[in-house]
């Protein structure tokens, strides 16, 4: 303490001076890396949570375009021994339901894969439960989609096989089943 109160003022001011620079460039080195973890934020938002909800969103448009297909499919049956139109409906309409299959497969595999990497490149361990818990929801979801495939392409059989009220009785399952494939999506939007 003595040796301080020797130095001379300008000498003082000059090591107060340094004192501050020091803690004015911890301060700035501290922004600068909160800055740049909220640039790998927002770079796991861009790259993983965008792409990973609009998977969901085209999975659910996917999904409720299929029920919609499925009952364009029981109404064109049931007057399929009337009218060679309705044959004509029944096969676009399987084909499209196909089609709309094989896309929300394919959705489900590529939200599922996205959700991987986000669990993978998670900044927290809170980020990381949260997607674990997406992907789980995803592979939930996915395996209530390959059911409900497998009874509609049930139904599609019933019906070419001209058993219509087979299929309409399958097809107050499916429909059960179909609204809760609607709702576990809706959840993860």
């Amino acid at each position: 303490m003595a040796d301080v109160k020797s130095l001379k003022i300008g000498t003082k001011i000059l090591g107060m001076l340094g004192v501050i620079l020091v803690m004015m460039v911890l301060v700035a080195a501290f922004g600068i890396i909160k800055i740049s973890n909220v640039g790998e934020e927002i770079r796991g938002v861009a790259q993983e949570n965008i792409p990973l909800s609009s998977s969901i969103s085209e999975i659910a448009a996917n999904q409720l375009e299929q029920s919609v297909l499925l009952e364009k499919a029981l109404r064109f049956g049931e007057v399929l021994a009337a009218k060679d139109v309705a044959r004509i409906g029944l096969k676009e309409s399987k084909e499209r339901f196909e089609k709309l299959a094989q896309a929300t497969d394919a959705e489900l595999q590529k939200a599922e894969a996205i959700a991987q990497l986000a669990i993978k490149n998670a900044i927290s361990e809170k980020d990381r439960k949260a997607i674990e818990g997406i992907y789980e929801h995803l592979k939930e979801i996915d395996k209530h989609h390959e059911a409900f495939d497998r009874h509609v392409e049930e139904i599609f059989t019933l019906i070419d096989q001209g058993k219509i009220n087979e299929a309409a009785g399958i097809a107050e399952k499916i429909e059960k089943e179909g609204d809760d494939l609607d709702k576990d999506v809706q959840e993860l939007q």
